[in-house]
């Protein structure tokens, strides 16, 4: 599993010029034509940001965030997908109008096997985002819910 190459150093983590504005545009695409049930909006700075990253990682983390925004979203889903760089600093974020993380769960929701409780119904394993907090880590960066 990647979580046990991650959490033993055994991911191989090898950083290029990644055209940050590609990757969020084919993910995006991917998902649009697997049909999702939902809509994705791209929006992207000009000139897009480019970063020093390991590109398959990066993909890894954007597709799991897409994936839950869509997975706990009512349908027809509406997500927002924005790539921003401001004074050296770039972020990348997932939006959407689905049911949220509670209050009391956002301390604890990047840990591993855990999972928002209102959302026990709906079938996952609490990896997916424990995997891209331990990615965006691996990159100097940081991974919130807001």
């Amino acid at each position: 599993l990647m979580s046990e190459k991650i959490e033993q150093s055994q991911v191989v983590f090898c950083p290029s010029l990644v055209d940050l504005a590609a990757l969020v545009t084919r993910v995006c695409r991917h998902h649009q034509e697997i049909g999702v049930g939902g809509r994705l909006s791209v929006s992207v700075d000009d000139p897009p940001p480019l970063a020093m990253a390991d590109e398959p990682l990066l993909e890894l983390v954007l597709d799991n965030l897409i994936t839950n925004a869509l997975k706990y979203s009512a349908s027809p889903a509406v997500i927002e997908v924005a790539c921003r760089h401001d004074r050296g600093v770039i972020a990348v974020a997932v939006s959407d109008h689905g049911r949220g993380i509670a209050a009391e769960d956002l301390p604890i929701i990047f840990g591993k096997y855990c999972r928002g409780r209102n959302v026990e119904r709906i079938p996952g394993f609490g990896i997916g985002l424990y995997l891209a907090s331990k990615i965006a880590h691996l990159h100097g960066g940081t991974i919130a819910s807001v």
